[in-house]
């Protein structure tokens, strides 16, 4: 299993936003993205993808994914 899809499990693991949102931000700091709190999840989503960290715009599309669900 990669480490991709160890942190989308993680995130699936979630049961609230606030856990989802919490998660999230930790996932992206260990790996050096710093989520911006104050954009959209599309927004760090593409900021990401410019600064060539496309594993980390997938994280964020699929947390989006999981928080319309929650």
């Amino acid at each position: 299993m990669n480490i991709l899809t160890q942190a989308k499990n993680e995130l699936a693991c979630c049961r609230t936003k606030d856990a989802l949102y919490a998660r999230l931000y930790d996932l992206c700091e260990q790996a050096g993205y710093h989520y911006n709190y104050g954009r959209s999840m599309a927004s760090n989503a593409r900021c990401a993808a410019e600064q060539l960290r496309y594993g980390v715009a997938e994280l964020i599309h699929h947390a989006d994914k999981l928080e319309s669900r929650l």
